[in-house]
């Protein structure tokens, strides 16, 4: 078991985090665990119970741990970290973490795009789009709310069926042969509404992340994503290259 050092410049409160954080990173204390109770604490390092408040005051402020009253401290789930820079899949990333995507789809129809949307698609307000309203689950849990917007034209004959048997890019793939160019993504927080609430089973006005995206092959549009994610389940990295530096 490591020890406390009490003579070092190191904070003991500090110290303590760091071995719980181990105990995390290295697998002794697993999802939705519990942790030792404060007594338990004490008594293993030899410390006092002000100073384990502070250490799991700090571990819980950092979403490492989380309290439920009358019952303890356990380990958060993880949050599941999705490297930005090219394509990705949810299921894929998803899998990367063990755990099991789904989808279930809320709306699916064919509809003339209201003005923001055929700007986006760079489309005719007379052509059609179809519309793709669905939850992004891990384990059963909805984390993400989810609508997408795809022009007709380029894919005709949509089939709902189609997307609850495959995921939209490899239907995209598979029977429209599209071969994506580019994607745009940008990422804002805001405030979990009524609808997003509904699916999301969250609070209205818990923050969240939105991320939008806009597809496009051969220079054209051909999706727009908008996607409400719930603020403590992912966390997006950027990899810079040595040419943002020159």
């Amino acid at each position: 078991m490591v020890k406390i050092d009490k003579n070092s410049r190191i904070p003991i409160y500090y110290q303590l985090v760091d071995i719980i954080l181990k105990d995390i990173e290295e697998g002794r204390l697993t999802e939705n665990s519990k942790i030792p109770t404060e007594k338990k604490l004490c008594e293993l390092y030899e410390i006092s119970r002000a100073t384990v408040r502070q250490a799991i005051g700090t571990l819980e402020r950092e979403g490492y741990v989380y309290k439920i009253q009358g019952s303890g401290t356990y380990v958060s789930e993880r949050k599941m970290e999705q490297e930005l820079g090219s394509f990705y899949s949810f299921a894929d990333e998803v899998k990367k973490f063990g755990k099991k995507p789904s989808s279930e789809i809320i709306d699916y129809d064919l509809i003339a795009p209201y003005k923001q949307i055929s700007k986006i698609l760079e489309i005719p307000e007379k052509d059609m789009c179809y519309k793709l309203v669905r939850t992004r689950c891990v384990n059963g849990e909805a984390v993400m709310y989810e609508e997408t917007f795809i022009p007709e034209k380029r894919f005709p004959n949509m089939k709902r069926e189609e997307l609850k048997e495959s995921s939209l890019y490899d239907l995209m793939k598979s029977k429209y042969k599209v071969k994506f160019d580019y994607a745009n993504e940008s990422f804002s927080v805001k405030e979990i509404e009524m609808k997003e609430s509904i699916y999301l089973k969250e609070r209205i006005g818990a923050p969240c992340m939105l991320i939008e995206r806009i597809t496009y092959e051969n220079g054209k549009v051909i999706e727009f994503t908008r996607s409400v994610v719930k603020g403590d389940k992912f966390k997006f990295t950027v990899k810079l290259n040595n040419r943002e530096f020159s």
